[in-house]
């Protein structure tokens, strides 16, 4: 865990801000090209979406932890100590482009194929985003993994979690890594599936949620996060269903020929 990265002078650089303010960075500068390359009016959709995204994972990582934010107000517009939900964000950003993606703009008629157009476009800034929060993580310590004795001979990093306790504990910000690196890596085939991209992000989520050790809230026999990987699932199946259902439509039907009589 390296939550201080460096000083300068007697300013400290934490780690979370340096790597939130690069994924943005980079989140924006790859908006920016796609903009430029393909040139397809999506650019303020997007955009939106971002920043949807942004109030959505400060506002429900607030409410999580709402008792903390009742005594520090003053922190609450202050992101950059480690207070973003990447469920909240994920789920206000998809919110955001269904709604502008369906209802339409200006000069862009509202159709589910556009919304199946910006989902593509989403895809390589959830998985940057994705693979970011999980690294930072990974330095400040939060999102630790579960403590455990391990058998004899058995391996595990003795990693610390967000107050600094160490112990043998299950790997889930590494886990997390490699999800949001694959997910990053195979970009190219999930823009062509977006609705495949989330049922994978989700189930992967989901199961890392049990290999973790700061998440205490559950509804039934599932984590409330769990529960919200199955949302994302569900709205994966339905994009990859009207998906499906679009491909069907663009494909002409097949003229009969008859013997002749």
């Amino acid at each position: 865990m390296y939550p201080l990265l460096f000083s300068v002078g007697s300013h400290p650089v934490y780690a979370y801000p340096v790597v939130f303010g690069g994924v943005l960075l980079a989140i924006l500068a790859w908006i920016a090209w796609r903009e430029w390359r393909q040139r397809d009016g999506l650019l303020d959709l997007v955009l939106l979406a971002l920043l949807a995204s942004l109030i959505g994972a400060r506002l429900v990582h607030v409410v999580a932890n709402g008792a903390y934010y009742a005594e520090r107000p003053q922190e609450i517009v202050l992101p950059l100590d480690g207070g973003l939900s990447f469920h909240g964000g994920l789920i206000a950003g998809l919110g955001m482009v269904a709604l502008l993606a369906l209802v339409g703009s200006p000069g862009h008629p509202g159709s589910m194929r556009r919304l199946l157009i910006v989902a593509a476009a989403l895809v390589i800034p959830v998985s940057m985003g994705l693979l970011g929060g999980w690294l930072a993580c990974l330095l400040r310590g939060c999102a630790y993994g579960r403590a455990f004795s391990p058998p004899q001979r058995f391996y595990t990093p003795d990693w610390p979690d967000l107050v600094g306790v160490h112990a043998f504990r299950l790997p889930s910000q590494a886990l997390g890594i490699a999800l949001a690196a694959a997910l990053l890596l195979t970009a190219g085939l999930w823009t062509r599936r977006p609705g495949l991209f989330l049922i994978v992000l989700g189930v992967g989520d989901l199961v890392i949620a049990w290999t973790r050790g700061d998440l205490f809230l559950a509804w039934g026999p599932l984590l409330a996060v769990q529960w919200v990987d199955l949302a994302i699932v569900l709205a994966g199946v339905a994009l990859e269903v009207a998906a499906r259902t679009q491909e069907r439509l663009l494909v002409p039907p097949r003229e009969e020929t008859g013997s002749p009589s």
